[in-house]
């Protein structure tokens, strides 16, 4: 069985395996027109120091618990973590003034959660 590497894994090793140890960032800006797709997401960072993302959406959907970012070890809005992660963001994401958590959401080093292919085999 082919082993496939999933987001959700990585972040719960960064947070410990609860979600509660994550930093909560709030997109919050009205302007954005993206708000609804990332409008929230968990930060916590790999061992190199990298952001590793989960939208919370994902949390509900996955766990079937709803996050309250007062449970969070910390709330930040999306400007404060874009100042935060500057150069990061700079590196790793296209400088085209698009919504920063939104590209680095796509840019995430492995899927969100993706299923082996089925080969027939049992």
């Amino acid at each position: 069985m082919s082993q496939i590497p999933c987001r959700v894994f990585a972040f719960l090793a960064a947070v410990e395996g609860n979600w509660r140890n994550a930093i909560y960032v709030e997109c919050g800006e009205h302007t954005c027109p993206h708000a609804n797709q990332c409008g929230a997401v968990l930060f916590a960072a790999d061992a190199d120091g990298a952001p590793i993302l989960m939208p919370a959406a994902a949390i509900r959907s996955c766990g079937g618990q709803e996050v309250d970012k007062l449970e969070c070890k910390a709330c930040l809005e999306r400007p404060a973590f874009v100042a935060a992660y500057r150069q990061f963001i700079d590196w790793h994401t296209d400088c085209d003034g698009d919504c920063a958590l939104r590209q680095l959401l796509a840019t995430q080093p492995f899927p969100l959660c993706k299923s082996p292919p089925d080969t027939g085999e049992k």
